[in-house]
């Protein structure tokens, strides 16, 4: 993880070293309306798929390669643009040319706070995936090689609507319901917390209760349970930093 420390007490994370600002943490509340934590993650999703493959991330070219995308895909474009509105609470983006490059430049009360290029993309959605506690994608071999790159963004975006949109999957707001009665909370005592911190508490909660469980089963000499494989929560959340 980049921000262990941030996450972990909920300050904001200062990424003006990329040019980036200052990023404050979303908080349960901010996703209890009618913008989803879904929607929100989904572009920086998407650009982390892309980065599995070799010409982009050896490039480092992962801000130009979105745009190209969006060139043919507006859709792409849109997507990062609410996202970025949502996370620096301004409408004020503005893509401008540099010398055949293009940069997105944010601003708040008429003054520039950040800008997005080639230089600093891919950690804005490093950072972002961390910060909502959702996994970095896993390479797909089926597109491996594919220069085509609108055609790997939808099957990307695809793949990914289909995850979150299977009833296996929690949906953010059964994880706030759960969160709450595992701990004895009332909402107004957990709608500021971070999606991070929300999130950890969740997972382990629920390590906690699997392995209570396992350990119970041990006991019993009707079951068979390998000590060695029952999960602790304290090694399967551990931080650590990159």
């Amino acid at each position: 993880m980049l921000y262990t420390k941030e996450y972990l007490s909920g300050n904001d994370i200062d990424l003006r070293k990329y040019n980036l600002g200052i990023i404050k943490q979303l908080k349960v509340d901010d996703f209890m309306k009618d913008y989803d934590l879904i929607d929100f993650v989904k572009p920086f999703y998407m650009e982390q798929s892309l980065d599995l493959k070799d010409e982009i991330h050896d490039s480092g070219l992962h801000w130009s390669y979105y745009l190209m995308m969006s060139s043919d895909e507006n859709k792409l474009l849109d997507l990062l643009l609410n996202s970025l509105k949502f996370l620096y609470k301004t409408d004020d983006l503005k893509p401008v040319s540099f010398h055949k490059d293009i940069k997105l430049i944010i601003k708040k009360d008429t003054k520039p706070i950040a800008f997005i290029d080639d230089s600093n993309f891919d950690i804005l959605c490093k950072v972002m995936l961390e910060m909502c506690y959702f996994e970095k994608p896993e390479p797909e071999k089926e597109v491996k090689g594919d220069t085509e790159l609108v055609k790997i963004a939808k099957e990307m975006e695809r793949k990914y609507n289909q995850k979150n949109k299977d009833k296996s999957v929690m949906v953010f707001e059964e994880m706030v319901r759960q969160v709450m009665h595992y701990r004895k909370l009332t909402y107004n005592d957990i709608k500021n917390w971070t999606i991070w911190f929300l999130k950890d508490v969740y997972t382990v909660e629920c390590l906690s209760e699997s392995s209570d469980k396992q350990y119970l089963m041990f006991t019993n000499s009707n079951m068979k349970v390998d000590l060695k494989n029952v999960k602790r929560w304290q090694d399967e959340t551990k931080l650590i930093r990159e």
